[in-house]
């Protein structure tokens, strides 16, 4: 179990007689959004501490935000604490046996909150209804917050991830809210960029992040202020490709800006091209002129929030 208070001096060890919420969150999107604020609702009512619960590992997925991510915004949203569990532990267990052992025996809650669609218990056979027949039969509150929709259709994760896999940046931000970002620290990386008279900031990737591979106009955040940037998110195929994807900023206004171990934020705007192998870095170097022409358009004349 891994437990995370999020207020500081309230709890060292997971408190007992809580309002658990339960659900994988990834994104939270208005429809985990929803759930949340209701549950931090009735826990108020009732005077019990708000814990958010996921299973580790349950979706084979790529993730939408980095835990960092997560926990800042439980933390706004008033959740007092966040615990999650390996889903390796949980899988075989019945839904009467995750309801006994953990909900009752590991946290012992008094109330709880989930999602209609919300499934737990091997081979997910457990719902929402089975979830309130045993609260009902065990004298435990139960919060079921019916699914947000976005023309006609539910809101999902699934969804998001849809819509950034095909670099449909606007439809991700109609589901989520707000545009897509994460946050991240910078990291050293192979000077590919640099090389090319083109230093970048290197962003490490949420695990199987969604997000199309390819060259985005892109704001980065750091320290209440916000750089107009273009960004390119792949593995560099003109060279010898890297391992893994990696995000890649190059700062419009000020490219010499150190940003090596500081932890920033970086929003997608738009989705220029897709990542594509060039026949010579300097093919490559023309192609990123030109992306920097448009990127710089952008933001003089498109993109209203700077």
């Amino acid at each position: 179990m891994r437990y995370l208070p999020l207020r500081d001096g309230l709890f060292q060890t997971p408190p007992k007689g809580a309002l658990l919420t339960l659900g994988c969150f990834d994104g939270l999107h208005p429809g985990h959004r929803a759930l949340i604020l209701n549950a931090r609702r009735l826990a108020k009512e009732q005077g019990m501490p708000l814990g958010v619960w996921s299973p580790a590992g349950a979706k084979r997925t790529g993730e939408l935000m980095p835990l960092y991510d997560k926990l800042q915004v439980l933390k706004e949203l008033g959740v007092d604490f966040y615990i999650e569990e390996p889903f390796l532990k949980l899988r075989d267990l019945s839904p009467e046996e995750f309801f006994e052992s953990f909900l009752l025996g590991c946290y012992g809650v008094r109330a709880l909150a989930c999602g209609e669609n919300f499934t737990f218990g091997k081979g997910g056979a457990g719902t929402s209804e089975t979830l309130a027949a045993l609260c009902a039969q065990a004298g435990i509150l139960l919060l079921v917050q019916e699914l947000e929709k976005e023309e006609g259709e539910v809101i999902s994760s699934a969804r998001v991830r849809g819509a950034l896999s095909e670099g449909d940046l606007a439809k991700a931000e109609k589901l989520l809210g707000a545009p897509y970002g994460f946050s991240a620290v910078v990291i050293h990386g192979r000077k590919v960029g640099r090389s090319l008279g083109f230093p970048t900031a290197n962003l490490p990737l949420p695990k199987d992040c969604p997000l199309k591979k390819g060259v985005y106009t892109v704001e980065v955040h750091l320290e209440g202020q916000d750089f107009p940037a273009l960004a390119n998110v792949g593995v560099h195929p003109t060279f010898e490709s890297a391992s893994e994807p990696l995000c890649e900023a190059f700062l419009l206004k000020d490219p010499a800006c150190s940003l090596y171990d500081k932890r920033v934020h970086i929003t997608f705007l738009k989705f220029l091209r897709p990542e594509r192998r060039f026949e010579s870095p300097e093919e490559l170097k023309a192609q990123i002129e030109k992306d920097l022409q448009y990127a710089r358009g952008f933001f003089e004349k498109e993109y209203r929030g700077h």
